[in-house]
């Protein structure tokens, strides 16, 4: 592997990889580095929608620093490099696959069990259950899987990930000892803000209610229940689910915000403020929501109003948050910052997004 001066890997020094192949919406390509595949992922064109938005979602940059982040939480993720291919960033993921493995995502298991008409992109509470409790290759591993997702879910609330959809985890099987394993994480391009330009950023960070949003209205977690999107602090802190309650007293004490910001300080080629912004983030999310949501339930004292709203599908709104700062006494500054909520399963939404139409 050859990097450059600034940390990046050259990619232009790979070869075409005829055997793999790797799916998801995201451009990519199968690459040989120095005889090990490799998925390159390229960072996602779009249409820029006002001055405030960017040519390049960076999702290449969120993929690269999600993974480093899970091993603080001790989650096992695939192993990502920054590097330029054909004069674009790109984040090479090396295949984490032996010969001998198949890598199934859980969309495999699902429609193993429904009908087309029951899968949505977003996997149902009940499903997962279901899925997990029933196939015949994974109830064996039931409480390794169920552990995985919950521990996952709670990662990807630090994280601020939307998109943790049924082809977002998988299964390794294999052949030889027909053993099944829960595969690394992956599929962390959708975390961190990937939409927000580094104008976008600065303006968050100007108004700490625009920080707030980004933490307590949206993102919500790609998780339906009853019928909506959950938000992360409210299944976190609600005692709603055993698992997910076992995983946020398991991974919320393992967080380590100087090693967090020792991974994002030392990734090549972005800019101070992306730094500034990625840190700052991190440190919100984990006091607004991880820690209030450990706080609640190594006391047993469980939030019971953030269970009425997953129960009766009541989200924390924009009115809520308003509502709730100014009983603080805090100031209320609304910035366009050119970003958008990821809080539905909108197909149509995500189309209006990519041809550059304002929602």
């Amino acid at each position: 592997m050859i990097f450059f001066d600034n940390g990046l890997v050259n990619f232009d020094n790979s070869e075409e990889d005829p055997i793999h192949e790797y799916s998801g919406s995201d451009r990519k390509e199968p690459r040989l580095v120095d005889g090990v595949p490799f998925m390159v992922k390229y960072s996602d064109k779009r249409a820029r929608i006002g001055e405030l938005d960017t040519s390049y979602v960076n999702n290449t940059l969120s993929e690269y620093i999600g993974s480093h982040l899970a091993a603080i939480v001790g989650l096992p993720a695939h192993k990502t490099y920054l590097g330029i291919f054909h004069e674009e960033l790109v984040v090479g993921c090396e295949n984490f696959l032996n010969d001998y493995e198949v890598s199934h995502e859980f969309s495999f298991y699902m429609r193993k069990k429904y009908n087309s008409s029951e899968i949505g992109r977003l996997p149902k509470y009940e499903q997962i259950n279901d899925v997990i409790k029933s196939d015949s290759f994974l109830k064996g591993i039931q409480e390794d899987a169920l552990q995985r997702y919950w521990d996952t879910f709670v990662f990807d609330a630090w994280i601020a990930n939307f998109d943790r959809h049924k082809g977002n985890w998988a299964y390794i099987y294999n052949r030889i000892d027909k053993s099944t394993r829960p595969a690394p994480v992956y599929g962390c391009g959708s975390t961190l803000y990937p939409a927000l330009s580094e104008i976008g950023m600065q303006k968050v960070m100007s108004s700490e209610y625009e920080i707030r949003r980004r933490i307590h209205v949206f993102p919500n977690a790609a998780l339906l229940l009853n019928g909506a999107k959950v938000g992360y602090y409210e299944m976190m802190a609600s005692g709603f689910d055993n698992y997910c309650t076992a995983s946020v007293k398991r991974i919320v004490p393992r967080i380590d915000m100087i090693e967090a910001e020792r991974i994002i300080n030392n990734t090549p080629a972005i800019s101070n403020v992306r730094k500034q912004f990625y840190i700052r983030m991190l440190r919100e999310r984990k006091e607004r929501i991880l820690d209030r949501a450990y706080k609640a339930v190594i006391s047993g004292n469980f939030d019971l109003e953030a269970r009425d709203r997953i129960l009766n599908k009541k989200p924390f709104t924009d009115l809520m948050l308003i509502e709730e700062m100014k009983r603080e006494g805090k100031q209320i500054v609304k910035v366009d910052c050119g970003d958008v909520e990821e809080n539905t399963d909108n197909t149509s939404k995500r189309k209006a997004l990519k041809r550059g139409k304002g929602l």
